[in-house]
């Protein structure tokens, strides 16, 4: 898509189908330019979304409190929103001691950002 968009062909008029939008990924900005060029995007076959999940841990470092998350996307979709994000990871060491570690202290505290690796 992006090639289309940033050649000078004339694409006013030009639709494009996709099986369902589970196909499209787009940005909102790269929304809005299709929209400007005069691109429809369309779909064959509807999609019945009931919910939506949220992870309120990033693998950028960063995570969102998970209630203030929650109802912030439940009033902006207006469908039960589902935490997908796990808060504890259990490691096995041997086959009978076993680590508790809290993903939030994980991502934090990342070895692997110093070139360490493992748990």
């Amino acid at each position: 898509m992006k090639p289309l968009l940033m050649s000078n062909a004339p694409l006013k008029g030009l639709t494009f189908v996709v099986r369902d939008s589970s196909k499209i990924l787009l940005k909102r900005d790269n929304y809005d330019k299709i929209a400007r060029r005069g691109i429809r995007l369309e779909v064959l076959d509807t999609v019945n979304l009931v919910a939506v999940t949220v992870n309120p841990f990033s693998a950028y470092g960063f995570h969102f409190s998970k209630e203030e998350l929650m109802s912030r996307m439940e009033a902006r979709v207006g469908l039960p929103v589902i935490n997908a994000g796990i808060e504890r990871v259990i490691v096995r060491d041997t086959a009978t001691d076993f680590r508790i570690i809290e993903v939030k202290d994980w991502i934090e505290n990342d070895d692997s950002l110093s070139g360490v690796f493992g748990y």
